[in-house]
């Protein structure tokens, strides 16, 4: 919505990529399919392109 703020929900990207123990094409995995990479993932498999994903992780990732 206009005017509000929605950083916090997602969490902070930066935090993740200090954080995270996953490789890029793991990453990319779970993005993916989540449930394949981390069984009992709340995350819901995402409608992204493998391209995407892989921007998205060379994004990521690229914060450490």
């Amino acid at each position: 919505m206009r005017g509000e703020s929605y950083a916090g929900d997602a969490g902070d990207l930066a935090d993740l990529a200090r954080t995270t123990k996953y490789d890029r094409e793991t990453m990319i995995k779970f993005m993916l399919d989540p449930v394949a990479v981390s069984p009992g993932s709340g995350m819901p498999p995402q409608q992204l392109s493998r391209e995407k994903a892989e921007l998205i992780a060379d994004f990521v990732l690229g914060l450490r």
